[in-house]
């Protein structure tokens, strides 16, 4: 909408908003990583069980469809087994806006799904 709006000068608001977005959600992560980091390992070691080390290769969230108040949550693991690496691609569910913004959302989400199973 900003861009038809406002052309140049609207994708460069809208660029910025997201940063500042992304912003507050990765303040968010960093805030509560501390709590979950453990389990989260521990959990995707029963997945890879010879892996020598996980890592978060990649953070994405997009809007929902059909719910302005809701993001969409995918990520990539790093799996490094046996001196090969793999690539795991996990979807969480819908997470709140706010939630993410202001809460432990992400890794109570990403625990979540885990355990419920990739």
């Amino acid at each position: 909408m900003l861009v038809g709006a406002l052309g140049a000068a609207g994708l460069a608001v809208g660029i910025a908003i997201d940063k500042g977005i992304a912003k507050d959600f990765h303040k968010q992560i960093e805030i509560h990583k501390a709590k979950y980091i453990e389990n989260i390992a521990f959990l995707l070691k029963g997945y890879f069980p010879s892996a020598e080390g996980f890592s978060l290769s990649k953070l994405e969230f997009t809007a929902a469809k059909n719910d302005a108040d809701s993001v969409n949550t995918s990520l990539v693991i790093k799996v490094e087994e046996n001196s090969n690496i793999d690539f795991v691609s996990i979807e969480l569910e819908v997470i709140k806006f706010d939630d993410l913004k202001t809460s432990d959302a992400f890794w109570q989400n990403f625990e979540k799904k885990l355990k419920k199973g990739l």
